[in-house]
C-alpha cells in the first residue's frame, strides 16, 4: 500500500508540473492571438509583457481589466444610431462618378457606402489654405452665405483681431435664424 501511495505522490507532482507548464504555454500562445485584437499597439505590448512575465496572474488580470469592448448600453446606442443613419441615407442616391476617376476612388466610395452608409454627394468642394489669416477670412465669408446651418469644429478657439470677423459672421447668421453650432475642445483652448 505504501508503494502505491509513493507512486501516486511521485506521479502527482509530475502531473501537476506538466499541467502547470501546459497551462503556462497555452496562456502565452492564446494571449498572442487574443490580446492584440482591436487594441492600440502600446496597450497590447503592455498586456503581452505582463502575461509573458506572469502568465498565471497576467492573463486573469487581462480578462478582468483589459477588455477593449464598449459597455453594453453604449453598443446598443451605437446600433440604434447606425440603423438610423442607414435608414436616412438609403433614400439619398449616390452622385455619378466621372469615367476618368481612378479605380481606388471608386472602391473607396463603395466602401464608404457599404460600411458607413454615407452616399457620395456632389456640389462639395474644399480648399487648403496655408495662411491662417486667409483661412479665417474665407471661413467667415462662407459662413455669411449659409442659409440653413453652420457647423464649425475647432481644437483651439480664441478671440483676437483675426478671428473677430469670424465670430461676428457666426452671430449674424444666428440672428438671421440659421442654425449655428460650434464645437471646440475646451482643454485645447485654455
Amino acid at each position: 500500500m505504501a508503494d502505491i501511495w509513493q507512486w501516486v505522490m511521485d506521479h502527482a507532482v509530475l502531473a501537476v508540473t506538466y499541467v502547470y507548464w501546459g497551462v503556462d504555454i497555452v496562456l502565452r500562445l492564446v494571449s498572442l492571438i487574443v490580446v492584440p485584437r482591436n487594441r492600440r499597439p502600446g496597450s497590447a505590448i503592455a498586456w503581452l509583457l505582463a502575461i509573458m512575465v506572469f502568465p498565471l496572474l497576467g492573463f486573469p488580470l487581462y480578462l478582468l481589466l483589459g477588455k477593449s469592448e464598449l459597455p453594453r448600453r453604449r453598443r446598443e446606442k451605437q446600433k440604434i444610431i447606425h440603423r438610423l443613419m442607414r435608414v436616412r441615407a438609403q433614400n439619398i442616391p449616390d452622385s455619378e462618378l466621372d469615367e476618368d476617376v481612378p479605380s481606388w476612388l471608386q472602391s473607396a466610395v463603395r466602401l464608404n457606402r457599404e460600411l458607413g452608409a454615407f452616399p457620395l454627394t456632389g456640389n462639395n468642394s474644399a480648399d487648403l489654405e496655408i495662411d491662417y489669416d486667409t483661412s479665417i477670412a474665407k471661413m467667415a465669408a462662407d459662413i455669411r452665405t449659409a442659409r440653413e446651418s453652420v457647423h464649425v469644429l475647432f481644437y483651439i478657439m480664441a478671440l483676437d483681431e483675426v478671428t473677430e470677423d469670424f465670430f461676428e459672421a457666426l452671430a449674424e447668421r444666428a440672428d438671421a435664424g440659421v442654425a449655428v453650432r460650434v464645437l471646440y475642445d475646451h482643454w485645447g483652448a485654455v
